[in-house]
């Protein structure tokens, strides 16, 4: 293991990346120090894992853990509806907001049940944009497609399109068994 030079900065004022490599905790490779994210508290201002080995973990922690994920959600759009719509936060919290999600059983909409194969998410019956408020009265449990299908659209207006294209596949089911 080489030790890594401070960068630099060039004639432009810019900082120029830090040469040599390290070997990673994780999966043992000797790899550039450009293959490793920032860390402060670091002895060499790096992580100790290599990026695939810190992604690889990121991403089995997310999947085999429903409270993370569901917290990781609940924060992102925390924190996505504080910045664009800041008049319709109420202060729910992540952890709420993560139970209210875990705590589903099927789509509101669709009634597809929520064996844990398909991602659910939590909509907002009037939509923030159209002046609905971030609480939990205003949440309904639904699958990921229907949480696109719908998107800002009224919640009647949403379910009678629903109807429609159920009405719909039944009426081309019948037709092809003929």
């Amino acid at each position: 293991m080489s030790s890594p030079e401070k960068p630099t900065a060039s004639a432009v004022g810019q900082v120029t990346e830090p040469t040599g490599s390290k070997v990673c905790r994780e999966c043992g490779q000797d790899r550039p120090l450009s293959q490793y994210g920032k860390d402060p508290t670091g002895t060499d201002g790096l992580r100790s894992q290599c990026n695939p080995c810190a992604a690889a973990y990121s991403r089995h922690r997310y999947y085999t853990n429903p409270r993370a994920r569901a917290i990781q959600l609940a924060a992102t759009t925390t924190q996505h509806i504080r910045r664009k719509f800041p008049e319709a936060h109420t202060g729910l919290s992540s952890a709420a907001y993560a139970d209210h999600l875990l705590s589903a059983t099927h789509c509101e909409y669709c009634g597809q049940a929520n064996d844990g194969t398909h991602p659910f998410s939590l909509d907002h019956r009037v939509a923030i944009g159209n002046g609905g408020r971030h609480e939990l009265a205003n949440l309904v449990h639904c699958c990921e497609p229907c949480n696109r299908a719908k998107h800002d659209m009224p919640e009647g207006m949403f379910v009678a399109w629903l109807d429609g294209v159920a009405a719909r596949r039944v009426q081309l089911l019948a037709q092809a068994a003929d």
